[in-house]
């Protein structure tokens, strides 16, 4: 996700530790961090990277310190990186274990094992998480259609979405999107 030498002060803990939980809980405070981050983004100018870098470093600082990590097993890291790489860039289409498994060679039983015993969750959870965010930070940030959210983020039915968006976010897409306006 970034150039691990920008991380070069947190690489023993991030190479040797794990989170608990894959999510954070009340993560808004990182809002603040993540939008200097994603303002940067899109520039080439050796300063704004260097900028990037920093909030880059603030918010990886942030985290560590936020989240409970525990010790990993080195043998595993490649695998499990494996199987979270895939999910990121797939997570927006028809994804299932088998189809993970298959692309990695890799068993559909250990992938719902690195599901469960390292990373506290379940599959099917951490890719619908995957797709909320994404729902949520269109919700907030375009004006695009809810029902064109619904689709570019891999759901396929608006009655899931719904159900799903409500259990992970704890209101409905539409209400998230009329206070995010009303903040604006």
């Amino acid at each position: 996700m970034f150039d691990p030498s920008v991380a070069d002060a947190f690489e023993k803990k991030l190479f040797s530790c794990r989170p608990v939980s894959p999510f954070i809980k009340g993560s808004n405070q990182f809002n603040s961090t993540f939008e200097k981050l994603e303002k940067y983004s899109h520039k080439n100018d050796i300063e704004f990277l260097k900028l990037q870098n920093i909030y880059l470093l603030a918010l990886i600082g942030e985290l560590i310190i936020t989240m409970k990590l525990v010790d990993i097993e080195r043998t595993s890291v490649g695998t499990v990186q494996k199987i979270l790489t895939y999910c990121a860039e797939h997570y927006t289409e028809d994804i299932t274990t088998n189809i993970v498994a298959r692309e990695l060679y890799i068993s559909p039983s250990s992938i719902t094992k690195v599901f469960a015993g390292k990373l506290g969750t379940t599959f099917g959870d951490y890719i619908n998480r995957m797709r909320v965010s994404k729902a949520r930070y269109y919700l907030e940030k375009t004006d695009k259609r809810i029902v064109d959210i619904m689709y570019e983020c891999g759901f396929k039915n608006q009655s899931t979405f719904n159900r799903v968006f409500q259990e992970i976010q704890g209101t409905t897409p539409s209400k998230l999107r009329k206070n995010s306006r009303q903040a604006r």
